[in-house]
């Protein structure tokens, strides 16, 4: 029995992290300490999480996490099991397995959502920024991606990008920076059915704390010039 006075209420929407396994080694990923530790979730702990918040208020699940969520060797049985519950479910992905998520898109509807990172419109850009542990390219994700959104064109796909300014530098790294292909991006959405392109900021870990900040050691002099660099490429 409950606690008394705890609430029989779930969440709305929950975020769900099916792995810690990925197969990229992205230099600004804000998970990279949890990054391939080995942890997992059984298909089981996932069933009878979803079931226990569901009959209590659960609406939508949102597959991401650490890890790359199509890792998860049970992808599919899950979001099969999610819609089984006429749960809204939304997938965050780096893209390069989106053949999982093809197997499963006639069982999404209007209102589920894919968001893949992509964060370049350019190959050189994209594979120095994400760094995927094996033959993985831009113009084969966006193919993919164009499948996915033909075979069920209810589901909302996004291009997601994280701008990176000149001079970020994360564990030391310097990043590249990507302002310039923010607009051949956005050419890039069109072209490959993508019904959204969401643009959002660089954040920047504080040592060993979890705190994040937009501009580390930045002058008041460079962040404006950085605010008018995003501003005319949003233009």
């Amino acid at each position: 029995a409950p606690e008394r006075g705890l609430p029989m209420f779930s969440p709305i929407s929950i975020n769900l992290d099916l792995t810690s396994a990925c197969n990229f080694s992205c230099t600004f990923c804000v998970d990279s300490k949890l990054i391939n530790t080995g942890k997992s979730l059984t298909l089981g702990e996932i069933k009878k999480t979803i079931h226990t918040l569901h009959s209590h208020g659960l609406l939508s699940v949102i597959l991401v996490g650490g890890g790359e969520p199509t890792l998860h060797k049970d992808f599919e049985e899950i979001v099969h099991y999610i819609k089984s519950k006429r749960l809204q479910v939304g997938v965050v992905t780096n893209g390069s397995r989106l053949e999982k998520i093809e197997t499963v898109a006639e069982e999404l509807e209007d209102k589920d959502w894919i968001r893949i990172s992509i964060d370049a419109g350019a190959e050189g850009v994209y594979k120095d920024l994400h760094l995927p542990k094996h033959h993985v390219t831009l113009g084969g994700i966006l193919d993919k991606a164009k499948k996915v959104k033909k075979k069920n064109p209810v589901v909302s796909l996004g291009y997601s990008f994280v701008v990176v300014w000149e001079g970020v530098e994360i564990n030391g790294k310097r990043l590249p920076p990507n302002m310039e292909e923010m607009a051949r991006s956005v050419e890039l959405a069109r072209e490959f059915s993508f019904d959204y392109i969401s643009f959002k900021p660089c954040l920047v870990r504080l040592n060993e704390s979890q705190r994040e900040t937009l501009l580390k050691n930045v002058g008041k002099t460079k962040e404006e010039e950085i605010i008018d660099q995003i501003r005319v490429a949003l233009q």
